[in-house]
């Protein structure tokens, strides 16, 4: 009973995932006030519906309890994990990001603002956002993030970043929630709660914004839930109602992340054949009748569009066990131990390695424990209601494995992202079926052990907790303060400006002055997540970063010079020179005098002349790359013509040229590599700068 109340945010989260949806997809509405009521009501309305119906009604005490759980449950997740904004305020926060973020701003932007999908946004600094990497696939999730910004007045990226923290929240009260359903145990619940919130099973969706497969969790955890809760009933025979409202979770994930939605959706069908099978072909009939019903319904808001973006992410999207979490994901990321980008276990220190080995081991055992139930655990049937857990973590574990052997790494990535709440679940059964065995000194040993277990796992992987979180909040601080990133303190009678940023720099920029009365122009090839307006044109000033990096990563170009503090500052033409074009790689180097970037086939720059009296120098430093082959050749350009060839036999070379062709305003030079290309660095260029003499 206590768990059904304490999934009451979970039935919220579906609600509200369904009907900002269909609030954008169908009818154009705005993410306002009515979207958190009506999701917030309504989950609260199935919970008190489906008590009333089950349940006597003087239970106002259980009631209390439940809701007093919740709380105590959240604010555990709370303490737990937002060690990084202790320090950090909420109007400076914008982490290390990666560049689907700013395709989610700027979705969220689309509906703050339009309330629809279509005709996209013209932003006031003069581009317009694209937001086709998500329209279709990711409207349940973009709409929450848009409900709570309007409803709080909000920042876009504040409102984003919070939605991803309340995942914490929702996540453990669910797997407490869960929990106390299945096992009717307080320290079962409190153990799975233990590994939700000190383990960092969720940490690489949250730190890295993977919005979809935070929410893809939550949509996952209440599929569980609803078969944990069918099995509760016992009388599945007479409700086949819970299969359409399970297949219309379903059909809510479809919405929050089509990839995850299919596997999800094999594997529901997989339960619903094996917790129906023994009540006969017309059961079984029915309730995938019923359960498709649902599903349908659930998808309906973007069906369409999520139908075609799950058959391009099938044939087109791809991966490889190289990619960054294949390989070390399933000793890792199931342990809850690290978060990392590397491969395999080197960088681990002993203790690490042997936390990321042995929690996993414990994992399947804990399976084993549960499901094969020997003579001294005979405490659970295969009928009992925790079977769901087992089956779900299981089959999801199989899935991944399989994934992981055919080298399919994006989505094997997905799949134990969305399938990170397993381990707390089991862990927490296992606990129930140790406290319930018949034989009482293995019932101590075994709780013992138990205990030792979970003081290594809770000292092990709190201390990584920490240090991923301190680590984090010190590259968040090291970003520019988001106001020194601002046009608003340049001088208000500059028309347009060129923000010379590539990559993320270039994103997060156009993102903060997106509002700004101050034009701004940049080249389609230096960022593909917004569409500009207005194309560079000749006496634009350029707006540039003082600071090359910022939390270990390149923040600035290699044409910048050594900065010396922090911020924004406009030049005219002094040592203006951009780099951009598809041959070129992001920059490597820690300042601007060691900086570089490798290069391959050609690369585009651009240097700007003020005058036609004045002459100016183009230097750059030519390294030879691994790729470089003896039949390559260089030639640097200016406007088409040569002004040097170069033999790899030649590199390294430092070079000062003087073009003798240059035009007033923009002049277009090019690093052409010609013959063999088996690579993509083949040359690196540093120090690329124009100057006048």
């Amino acid at each position: 009973m206590l768990g059904l109340f304490v999934m009451a945010p979970i039935f919220g989260v579906v609600i509200q995932m369904y009907a900002g949806a269909s609030i954008h997809a169908i009818l154009g509405l705005h993410p306002r006030l009515v979207v958190l009521i009506t999701a917030l009501l309504g989950g609260a309305s199935v919970s008190l519906m489906v008590k009333q119906a089950t349940f006597p009604r003087s239970e106002i005490p259980t009631i209390l309890i439940g809701l007093s759980a919740s709380l105590a449950v959240a604010i555990i997740a709370i303490l737990t994990n937002t060690i990084d904004l202790y320090h950090i305020a909420f109007n400076n926060y914008f982490p290390v990001t990666n560049g689907d973020t700013f395709v989610y701003l700027g979705y969220i932007d689309q509906l703050r603002i339009s309330g629809h999908n279509v005709p996209v946004i013209n932003y006031p600094a003069g581009y317009k956002p694209i937001i086709e990497a998500a329209f279709g696939g990711r409207d349940a999730v973009v709409a929450f993030a848009a409900a709570i910004a309007d409803t709080l007045h909000l920042e876009t990226h504040t409102a984003f970043f919070i939605s991803l923290r309340l995942a914490f929240v929702v996540l453990a009260t669910g797997v407490f929630g869960v929990l106390l359903l299945v096992t009717s145990s307080i320290v079962a619940a409190s153990v799975g709660l233990f590994f939700a919130t000190v383990g960092n099973f969720f940490l690489p969706q949250v730190l890295q914004q993977f919005s979809s497969s935070v929410m893809g969790a939550v949509l996952v955890l209440a599929l569980v839930f609803i078969a944990c809760w069918e099995c509760e009933r016992k009388n599945v025979n007479s409700n086949d109602g819970w299969s359409a409202i399970f297949g219309f979770t379903a059909g809510v994930l479809l919405l929050v992340s089509p990839e995850t939605a299919v596997v999800a959706a094999f594997i529901a069908g997989l339960w619903f054949l094996v917790a129906h099978v023994g009540g006969g072909s017309a059961r079984v009939t029915r309730s995938m009748r019923n359960s498709l019903i649902g599903f349908i319904l659930g998808a309906l808001p973007t069906l369409q569009h999520s139908v075609m973006f799950v058959y391009n992410q099938f044939t087109v999207a791809g991966g490889r066990p190289g990619d960054w979490i294949a390989n070390s994901a399933i000793l890792l990321q199931a342990s809850g131990l690290n978060f990392t980008t590397t491969v395999g276990l080197g960088s681990l220190t002993w203790l690490d390695a042997a936390g990321a080995i042995v929690t996993p081991l414990l994992y399947l055992v804990s399976i084993s424990l549960v499901f094969l139930k020997g003579n001294n655990f005979n405490c659970l049937r295969r009928s009992d209601n925790a079977m769901p857990v087992v089956f779900f973590s299981l089959i999801s574990l199989l899935v991944a494995v399989v994934l992981f052997a055919v080298g399919s790494g994006y989505a094997m990535l997905k799949v134990i992202d969305y399938f990170s709440i397993f381990p707390a679940l089991i862990f927490g059964l296992a606990a129930a079926v140790i406290m319930k065995c018949p034989n009482s000194l293995l019932r101590k040993r075994c709780l013992v052990f138990s205990l030792v277990f979970l003081v290594f796992f809770g000292v092990l992987a709190s201390s990584k907790k920490i240090l991923i979180f301190n680590r984090y909040a010190n590259a968040v601080k090291g970003v520019p303060k988001l106001a020194d990133l601002r046009l608003s303190h340049q001088p208000k009678d500059v028309p347009v400006v060129i923000p010379d940023f590539t990559g993320g720099s270039l994103d997060l920029f156009l993102y903060i002055n997106r509002f700004s009365t101050t034009k701004l122009a940049f080249d389609t090839s230096e960022s593909y997540r917004y569409d500009p307006l207005i194309q560079p044109k000749v006496g634009m000033p350029f707006v540039r970063l003082s600071a090359p990096g910022y939390g270990g990563n390149i923040f600035a170009d290699i044409t910048h010079k050594t900065p010396w503090a922090v911020g924004l500052h406009l030049t005219e033409y002094d040592d203006a020179i951009i780099v951009s074009g598809a041959g070129w790689l992001p920059p490597d180097g820690s300042s601007g005098e060691t900086m570089f970037r490798w290069l391959s086939s050609k690369g585009e720059f651009t240097v700007f002349q003020a005058g036609p009296l004045e002459k100016r120098h183009i230097r750059m430093n030519i390294y030879r790359g691994p790729d470089l082959s003896p039949e390559n050749r260089i030639e640097i350009q200016i406007n088409g013509s040569v002004l040097k060839t170069i033999r790899p036999k030649d590199l390294p070379l430092q070079l000062d040229l003087i073009p003798g062709n240059l035009k007033c305003g923009a002049n277009v030079g090019a690093i052409v590599i010609y013959g063999p290309n088996e690579g993509i660095r083949q040359v690196s260029v540093a120090k690329l700068s124009a100057s006048r003499s």
